[in-house]
């Protein structure tokens, strides 16, 4: 069953209130309208339970909001699942000619993996070198993705064999 905490959340994310924005605060807002912010930096955890929202601050303060006196809240920052995307070391491309995946790095690769478009893994091999080839002309047409790990982390690609 979901707590009212829970479902509060969940409406004011999905109703809109909750949403990104580059000045990394977070606000409060009481029946009445009454606006409380915070910048993110001062706020170390925002709990939730059965009856209120509690903003503990870094400085040991806690302010518990009702949930019967709070209208919504939102929190304004950059928000994401994703790291932060870095220019990748490998490159990897297919060569339908050849019928070849090559990959090449700037670091050694340690893996150059073939997955087919349901994520089955059809071929891997283990190179240790800074450029690695793997031959597909066994495999069918179709879509395939490409895995490279090297010393920097993980390239994945897409790749379409015609």
């Amino acid at each position: 069953m979901i707590k009212t905490a829970s479902l509060l959340f969940l409406i004011c994310f999905f109703s809109g209130n909750f949403y990104a924005q580059n000045n990394r605060e977070l606000r409060v807002y009481d029946n009445s309208g009454t606006l409380q912010a915070f910048t993110l930096n001062e706020v170390q955890k925002i709990t939730f339970t059965d009856t209120e929202m509690v903003i503990n601050k870094n400085d040991g303060n806690a302010l518990p909001v009702l949930f019967s006196d709070l209208h919504y809240f939102n929190v304004s920052s950059i928000v994401t699942a994703i790291p932060k995307i870095k220019t990748p070391e490998s490159t990897v491309y297919f060569s339908d000619e050849s019928g070849e995946v090559k990959a090449r790095s700037l670091s050694k690769i340690t893996e150059l993996s073939l997955f087919d478009i349901r994520g089955r893994k059809l071929q891997q091999i283990l190179p240790n070198a800074m450029e690695a080839n793997m031959r597909l002309s066994s495999y069918p047409k179709g879509i395939y993705i490409v895995r490279v790990a090297d010393g920097a982390g993980v390239t994945v690609k897409k790749i379409m064999k015609k």
